[in-house]
């Protein structure tokens, strides 16, 4: 499922995970740093707080490279 030309949003990744089967949602998420052609795994889910600057509070975020 692509979403070219539109920035995807929680509700489209979640239209994604319903349709992944047992093993890949097994699997720790990963995303794809394509200037640097290298793949990194997702450290972290986490939530926002209102000490940060940039994102809402309670926004949700994948951290990397903890």
């Amino acid at each position: 499922m692509s979403t070219s030309g539109n920035a995807p949003t929680y509700r489209t990744l979640l239209q994604i995970l319903e349709v992944l089967d047992k093993e890949q949602l097994d699997c720790v998420p990963t995303v794809y740093d394509a200037a640097a052609d290298e793949y990194l795994p997702i450290d972290r889910f986490v939530f926002a707080s209102g000490k940060n600057q940039v994102l809402d509070s309670e926004h949700p975020y994948f951290r990397i490279n903890e």
